[in-house]
């Protein structure tokens, strides 16, 4: 930079500033056509002094636009003053030294290209310059245009040399030399002055035109009557006030392309001189139409997406919203650019957890900032709508070098796909409910409950009927806290086809009505008056044998749920339809159980005492039989013995009987259930050994549990003996205690003949014996395992057959007693 320091160049560049002030030909329009000519936004001639000076400029930002000189820390001119030669940088935040560049970090400049301007000694005294905001390749031919420019000025005259040594400027010659079409024309519009990139441009020599009008020649339009208003307006214009005008020109083979026109006036002796400098902008016109198409084109995807589309500028005025977003809204057709806040004026917006959003919030404001949000989940709420669920993808929109151009927001309406998770999240309260309710308007309640609080609507009831021919009964009502109990919706008795209620019953199938007062029935009407609702909803509840009721819910939003919805709400629906299933076939079940229990006691008492009286007279006759007639005997002993074998058959069934119904109470105390174990095993050792069958336990050192000691002996009892009973062939049996989970987990494991799966469900059944076991001939009534099942079910326990290896044979039974009585905590009913 040694150069720019030297006394004598920055007096040469003092000398220049004042020359080229008294220049005719401006210097702004020499930078604003270099501009055009390279196709970047700014241009300058600049002189370095101490400081930069300004002398030409166009398009640069404030304040430079404003200032003669300024400091050096905004120069480039420096550079290529410094060079003596072209400076080409095509990306400034590439360049290790210059990215840093004041212009750069300040006023956005990306690249520069500059040529030096000398005086008459061969000095580089300044330089034209044009930069643009986004980075570019120069070319040779870049360079060439602009020192072609350059030659109008290089050299600069010194203004220590007398005019009258001067030789006489030719303005046709310098208008010769740039590569702008110039045209100068009277006050009538007939041109007298043109130029060798005129001639280019149109095909026409300068005689060929002379003397012509503009529309005579080479303009299409506008032509006659609209040219002469055009050209007196241009006259009406002050001299020094340049205009831009654009028109189409016919060039001499009768081809038209359009073109732009600097056009300023100045005076002479002969009346005003229009002078023109004219652009052909093909180019330009044929790229805006390109980008014009691009973006109609866009435009008509945009307006057919299902997907809800918002963008806004860097100023956050929102541009572009999406058909399906304005059909949501609520927007007319002819709406404006607004504020973001303009459209939360009417739009109400919470998050995933219910809380009211700020403006600074929004996804779209946040990507405003910079952010970019993936995936998040926020509803809107809209005057006279019911609230709707989105999920929102937004990002900032970028341009290619970096300049932030605004954000998008894009929103996926996922309102019943978030309902359908709630209704399945809810499916398990129902469940639960209905299974501690303690009748069926208590199941009803819990079930509507449930349903319209997940579908925040605000009324719902429950009828049920007999027939679908026959009326239906209110039987429950629930309504939103602060709605009012509102008892009496619709009616306590509908016929079919009467009120939302009475049209599912009709169908028998789910009823949306989205208008109650569009029907004209006067039933709805009062209903949409008197409680506020717009719309109804009736789903069936079916029972084992067809509909038995329906399940109504009312709203004051009118948008239909979708097909997916209805689907889940007649699922949970069907639970409550279970539910009364169950409770009329556990009634039947029930009442069957009860005969049968009566049946059993009724029989085994009326069994029992002649059993007893023959099995007295067997020991009386046994006692005084003879020994010498054995056949005697032996027939006496048979008698003892199965009429024994029939008493405790009768015993079993009796205490079968009583464990089922109840009538036989346990007697809890705390009980080492390692001891009773012990003690099963130790007594079914002599019968272990007489089938070869080998006894095996794992027990812990204690394990103790709330249970009638009684009842837990003959449970181990039953388990063991069955297990010795059915391993004809021997093998083991392994019974291992532990404890799980507040449980203790008792399994018996045999290598005998097992049960075939088809009926495995059968096992714990009274008088069930599997098919295999009676083909081998093994003795049994089959009331032990089902002795056994009374048992743990007495206790709050659970029996049940595993699974084995698939090489072993055998049968696994596993038994779960809890440690502690069980206790029955209902919950609170369910209350509109």
């Amino acid at each position: 930079m040694g150069t720019l320091q030297q006394p004598e160049r920055l007096a040469a560049a003092e000398r220049a500033e004042r020359t080229l002030a008294g220049l005719v030909l401006p210097c702004d329009r020499l930078a604003r056509l270099a501009s055009r000519l390279l196709d970047v936004p700014m241009g300058a001639i600049c002189l370095v002094s101490g400081d930069e000076i300004l002398v030409g400029r166009h398009g640069l930002a404030a304040p430079l636009d404003d200032a003669r000189r300024v400091p050096m820390d905004y120069s480039f001119g420096k550079y290529i003053v410094s060079a003596d030669a072209p400076v080409a940088v095509p990306d400034l935040l590439a360049h290790p030294e210059l990215r840093h560049h004041r212009l750069t970090t300040e006023h956005g400049i990306r690249s520069f290209l500059g040529v030096p301007l000398h005086d008459t000694t061969g000095a580089a005294v300044g330089s034209i310059v044009v930069a643009g905001t986004l980075a570019r390749d120069w070319t040779d031919r870049d360079v060439a245009v602009l020192t072609e420019i350059a030659g109008v000025l290089d050299p600069i005259p010194d203004v220590r040399t007398p005019i009258a040594t001067m030789p006489d400027l030719d303005s046709a010659m310098v208008l010769d030399q740039i590569n702008e079409a110039f045209i100068g024309s009277d006050a009538d519009g007939r041109i007298i002055s043109w130029n060798r990139a005129a001639e280019r441009m149109f095909g026409w020599s300068a005689a060929e035109v002379h003397g012509l009008r503009w529309d005579e020649r080479i303009l299409a339009e506008p032509v006659g009557k609209e040219f002469d208003a055009l050209v007196a307006e241009v006259l009406a214009t002050p001299s020094g006030q340049p205009r831009v005008e654009q028109g189409i020109a016919r060039r001499r083979d009768g081809t038209e392309f359009p073109v732009e026109g600097l056009v300023h006036t100045m005076g002479s002796p002969n009346g005003p001189i229009v002078c023109t400098f004219l652009l052909d902008v093909s180019d330009r016109v044929e790229t805006a139409r390109a980008v014009g198409d691009q973006q109609s084109l866009l435009a008509e995807i945009l307006e057919g997406l299902h997907t809800m589309l918002v963008v806004c500028d860097v100023d956050g005025s929102v541009v572009l919203l999406s058909r399906t977003l304005r059909e949501f809204l609520e927007m007319p057709e002819d709406w404006t650019p607004t504020d973001v806040s303009g459209i939360s004026n009417t739009v109400s917006r919470w998050d995933p957890d219910g809380r009211p959003m700020s403006k600074e919030q929004y996804p779209l404001t946040r990507a405003l900032a910079g952010e970019v949000l993936s995936g998040a989940v926020l509803t809107f709420g809209v005057e006279g709508k019911d609230r709707r669920d989105f999920l929102v993808n937004a990002r900032p929109v970028v341009s290619a070098d970096g300049r932030r151009l605004g954000a998008v927001e894009v929103l996926k309406d996922i309102t019943e796909q978030r309902l359908i998770e709630r209704l399945r999240a809810c499916e398990p309260e129902i469940v639960k409910a209905l299974a501690y309710a303690r009748g069926v308007r208590e199941a009803g309640l819990a079930t509507i409950a449930a349903i319209a609080t997940t579908l925040r609507w605000p009324f719902a009831q429950v009828w049920l009927g007999e027939d679908a021919n026959q009326p239906i009964y209110q039987m429950a009502f629930w309504a939103a806290p602060g709605r009012g109990n509102g008892y009496g919706i619709e009616r306590e008795v509908l016929k079919r086809g009467e009120g939302v209620s009475g049209r599912a019953w009709s169908a028998g199938e789910v009823y949306w009505l989205g208008d109650l007062e569009a029907v004209g029935d006067p039933l709805l009407t009062e209903l949409a008056t008197r409680v506020g609702v717009r719309a109804g909803l009736g789903v069936p509840v079916r029972g084992a044998d067809g509909p038995v009721g329906v399940l109504a819910l009312f709203t004051e939003d009118q948008n239909e749920p979708g097909e997916a919805t209805k689907a889940m709400l007649a699922g949970l629906a069907a639970h409550f339809g279970a539910y009364l299933a169950r409770r009329q076939a556990a009634g039947f079940a029930a009442e069957l159980g009860r005969s049968r229990n009566d049946f059993v006691s009724l029989v085994g008492h009326e069994i029992r005492t002649p059993l007893t009286s023959i099995s007295s007279c067997a020991d009386l006759l046994l006692a005084d039989a003879d020994e010498g007639i054995p056949v005697e005997r032996e027939m006496l002993v048979m008698m003892k013995r199965q009429s024994q074998h029939l008493r405790f058959i009768v015993e079993d069934l009796l205490d079968l009987a009583g464990l089922e119904s109840g009538h036989i109470p346990l007697r809890r105390s705390e009980v080492e259930l390692v001891e009773v174990v012990r003690a099963a095993v130790s007594a079914e050792r002599d019968l272990a050994e007489a089938n070869h069958v080998e006894l095996l336990t794992d027990l812990p050192d204690s394990l103790r549990l709330t249970a009638d000691p009684a009842r837990l002996r003959q449970l181990v009892d039953n388990l063991l003996s069955n297990a010795v009973k059915y391993s004809p062939d021997g093998g083991q049996v392994r019974l291992r205690v532990h404890e799980v989970d507040d449980l203790a987990e008792m399994i018996v494991e045999d290598q005998g003949v097992g049960v075939p799966a088809d009926e495995r469900d059968r096992l714990f059944t009274r008088f069930f014996r599997a098919s295999n076991t009676v083909n081998s001939g093994i003795q049994g009534v089959g009331l032990g395992l089902a002795i056994a099942r009374a048992i743990v079910e007495a206790h709050g326990g659970t029996i049940g057959i595993g699974e084995l290896a698939e090489a072993q044979r055998g049968t696994l039974l596993t038994v779960r007693l809890p440690l502690r009585p069980p206790t029955v905590d209902d919950p609170p009913a369910v209350r509109p």
